[in-house]
C-alpha cells in the first residue's frame, strides 16, 4: 500500500481534474488510511451488518466464507469509518432508504 497509494492518488486526482463534472464520487476502501478524505469536500461511510456483508461478499466473489470473514475480520470495524466519515448511510438492501440517504446528503452538500 505505501508504494501504490502515490500512484493511485495521483490518478485519482488527474482523473477529477479531467472531468467535465463539478463533482466526483470515489469508492475508496482504503481512503481513510491513505489520508485522502484531506482532499474531499466530505465523505461518506456506506455500512452494512456484517451478516449482510458476508452474503453480498459470497455472491460476488468466488472465496469461501471462511477466507471472507478473515478478510472482513482484518478491515477496521464499522466505528472506525463512521468516526471518520462526514455521514454515515445503513445499506440494509433498501433500496428507497438508501436512495433517499443519498438525496439527503445531496442537498446538505450543495
Amino acid at each position: 500500500n505505501e508504494l501504490t497509494h502515490a500512484f493511485v492518488l495521483a490518478e485519482v486526482r488527474k482523473a477529477i481534474n479531467n472531468a467535465d463534472k463539478n463533482c466526483a464520487v470515489i469508492d475508496a476502501p482504503l481512503l481513510f488510511e491513505a489520508n485522502f478524505e484531506k482532499e474531499c469536500d466530505f465523505t461518506v461511510a456506506l455500512l452494512a451488518s456484517p451478516e449482510l456483508r458476508l452474503s453480498r461478499l459470497t455472491q460476488r466473489d468466488n472465496r469461501t466464507p471462511e477466507a471472507l470473514k478473515a478478510r472482513m475480520n482484518a478491515a477496521p470495524k464499522d466505528e472506525f469509518y463512521s468516526s471518520q466519515a462526514t455521514y454515515t448511510v445503513i445499506n440494509d438492501g433498501n433500496s428507497d432508504k438508501l436512495r433517499a440517504a443519498a438525496k439527503e446528503i445531496f442537498n446538505n452538500t450543495k
